[in-house]
């Protein structure tokens, strides 16, 4: 389980707050990535980097469901040795809250909040 600390960073000029998560993926697998919240927040997964200004830039194609009660997960093959960030939003603008990261694979991920580094 993962739970952020600090501010959100907002994505300019259209009000919506995110948490950029880099992960660590020690090896190739399929990875269940389930985060929960009270604010309905949803993830996506880039490879390489993450730029708030081209949000659909580096995007990863992933199976992703919203259950509608607060959870939403992704399912996504990633090869380990690469870059990848985990973003955090929600579908309103000008929302924020806690929310928690699970993930359900034998192998070990790390993250590193990056969102305080990009400011």
């Amino acid at each position: 389980m993962f739970n952020p600390f600090g501010d959100s960073i907002i994505y300019p000029n259209n009000n919506y707050y995110y948490q950029s998560i880099q992960l660590f993926i020690s090896m190739n697998s399929t990875y269940t990535f389930t985060i929960t919240s009270s604010i309905n927040a949803y993830g996506s997964i880039y490879s390489g980097t993450f730029n708030p200004s081209q949000p659909y830039e580096n995007l990863l194609p992933s199976n992703a469901l919203y259950d509608g009660n607060g959870q939403f997960n992704i399912n996504i093959y990633l090869p380990a040795d690469y870059t990848y960030f985990l973003v955090i939003t929600t579908n309103l603008p000008k929302i924020t809250g806690s929310f928690s990261i699970y993930v359900y694979n034998p192998a070990i991920v790390y993250f590193v909040d990056e969102t305080a580094t990009t400011r």
